[in-house]
């Protein structure tokens, strides 16, 4: 589904969320330690939101490049 113009957000507002949220769930990684065995799990939810959130945000802005190329 296509987004109006108008719906579209601009490259800095999406930023701006993108950081919010990755500030918001940094604060959750706090006294984390990668050499301790019961704090994995707690880190591979964070990098697997992450790596979620960033294809999402990366898809259409690749999809327009591929266009151009």
């Amino acid at each position: 589904m296509k987004k109006k113009p108008s719906e579209e957000k601009s490259p800095v507002a999406f930023w701006e969320e993108f950081l919010k949220v990755m500030n918001l769930k940094r604060r959750k990684m706090e006294n984390v330690n990668c050499l301790n065995k019961e704090d994995w799990n707690r880190m591979i939810d964070f990098m697997v939101y992450g790596v979620i959130r960033m294809e999402k945000a990366f898809r259409e802005p690749l999809a327009r490049v591929k266009l151009k190329l």
